[in-house]
This record gives structure tokens, sequence and C-alpha cells, in this order.
């Protein structure tokens, strides 16, 4: 998915989800109705490139998309690893 081909509603809302918003927080973030958020959202899942898979949050991979386009130091490899001290 192309943070490119977003509007800037989207690209908004796709911010806000990354920084773990609900929709509903991401609402009255942005001064809009709960619905417009979720047609935002069902929009940027639509887009070619998020995983339909069903191992793979799609929230999660769309704010990997927002924070990559970002420059963000987001690394992720197939399999977590969880280090315990």
């Amino acid at each position: 998915m192309a943070i490119e081909g977003l509007t800037t509603r989207e690209i908004d809302v796709l911010e806000h989800r990354a920084y773990g918003r609900s929709n509903r927080g991401i609402a009255a973030e942005l001064n809009l109705s709960v619905t417009a958020v979720e047609k935002s959202v069902t929009t940027i899942f639509r887009r070619p490139g998020l995983n339909d898979e069903p191992l793979i949050d799609r929230r999660v991979s769309a704010s990997l998309v927002y924070v990559r386009a970002q420059g963000g130091p987001i690394a992720v490899s197939k399999r977590p690893r969880w280090d315990h001290d």
C-alpha cells in the first residue's frame, strides 16, 4: 500500500491509528463523526498492499505503512522475539 494514494483525511486517520487511537478517539481528535472515521478506515483497508491474511492484523499493518512512510525505524520480522530478563 502506498501512502501517496491516500487522501489527506485518510492519512490523518491512519496517523492517529498508528498512535493507537480507536475510531471514537480519532473522531474526537479530528472533530469528525465516528461514521466518517469508519468510512476512511474501510477505504484504507481496501487499498492494495494490506494483507487480508488471518494471522496479520490489518490495523497494525496499516499503521506500519504510515510509520514507514514517515521514515520511522520499524523493522518487522515474520516471527516476533520476546526478550525476558
